[in-house]
C-alpha cells in the first residue's frame, strides 16, 4: 500500500479545509494506506476527529519570516524522505509554493487539492501564482466544480487531463424524512463573506417568500453578518 500524506496549514480550525482532509484521512487509513498529515501551524488537538491510526506531524517554526520559509520546506522535504511518502497532497494550492522546492530529486507523487474558487486569492497574489506553479508542476491539480475546471484551464498552461473534478466528501448520513410539515426550513451554512454569496442567498429569496411555510435560516459567522442582517 502507498503511503500518503496531506499538507495543510492547520488542523485546529472548524474549516472546510480541515474538515474534509480529516475525513479523507480517515477513510484513507481504514482502507489500509498509511497516511501521515503535515501542518504548518502547531496544532494540539484538531477541531475534528482524526483516527489514531493517522500521525500527524507539526513543522510549525518560530523563525523570521524568510527563514520560516526555508525551515517549512526543509522540515517538509525531511518527512517526506524519512517515511516514503509515495504521494504528496496539497489541501490549498498555496501550499504548493513548499511542496514544490521540498520534492525536487525526490519520487513522489505531487497533487494539489484546491478548496477556494480561482477567482478568490483572498488578498494574497501568492495564491494566484501558487495556482500557475500548480499547474505546471503537479501531476494533478483537484478542483470541486466543472466550472473552477473551465476556469482554470482558460489559463492555457496544461492540458484538461491534469485537471480532476472531484466533489468534496460528506460526513452526514443521508436522511428520508417523509413526515409532512407545516413549515418548512431551507438551511444554509457557511462563513459569512463575501465569496460565499449569501447576499445573493437573501435576495433571490424574496421570490421564494411568496410561498406559505417556508422559511430560510443561516448558520454561521464572518465579517458580513451585520450587512447580511440588513439584507434580511
Amino acid at each position: 500500500m502507498k503511503t500518503i500524506c496531506f499538507f495543510i496549514n492547520d488542523l485546529s480550525n472548524s474549516g472546510g479545509t480541515e474538515r474534509i482532509t480529516s475525513i479523507a484521512a480517515n477513510n484513507l487509513t481504514l482502507k489500509g494506506y498509511k497516511v501521515f498529515i503535515v501542518t504548518i501551524k502547531h496544532c494540539t488537538l484538531p477541531f475534528f476527529k482524526i483516527n489514531n491510526s493517522v500521525e500527524i506531524v507539526n513543522i510549525f517554526s518560530k523563525n523570521n519570516i524568510v527563514s520560516k520559509k526555508i525551515s517549512i520546506i526543509k522540515n517538509l522535504r525531511r518527512i517526506i524522505k524519512q517515511n516514503g511518502i509515495d504521494v504528496l497532497i496539497n489541501v490549498d494550492a498555496i501550499l504548493t509554493l513548499y511542496s514544490i522546492p521540498s520534492l525536487l530529486g525526490i519520487k513522489c507523487i505531487n497533487i494539489c487539492w484546491e478548496q477556494f474558487n480561482i477567482k478568490a486569492n483572498l488578498g494574497l497574489k501568492s495564491r494566484d501564482i501558487s495556482r500557475l506553479l500548480a499547474m505546471l508542476c503537479c501531476e494533478r491539480c483537484i478542483v470541486l466544480t466543472h466550472e473552477d475546471k473551465k476556469a482554470w484551464l482558460r489559463k492555457k498552461i496544461c492540458n484538461s487531463s491534469k485537471i480532476k473534478v472531484i466533489y468534496n466528501p460528506s460526513s452526514y448520513p443521508i436522511l428520508v424524512n417523509k413526515k409532512k410539515r407545516s413549515e418548512q426550513i431551507v438551511l444554509a451554512v457557511g462563513r459569512l463573506t463575501k465569496q460565499k454569496g449569501f447576499d445573493l442567498l437573501l435576495r433571490a429569496w424574496g421570490g421564494i417568500t411568496k410561498k406559505e411555510g417556508w422559511r430560510l435560516k443561516i448558520v454561521g459567522g464572518g465579517r458580513r453578518t451585520e450587512q447580511l442582517k440588513r439584507i434580511s
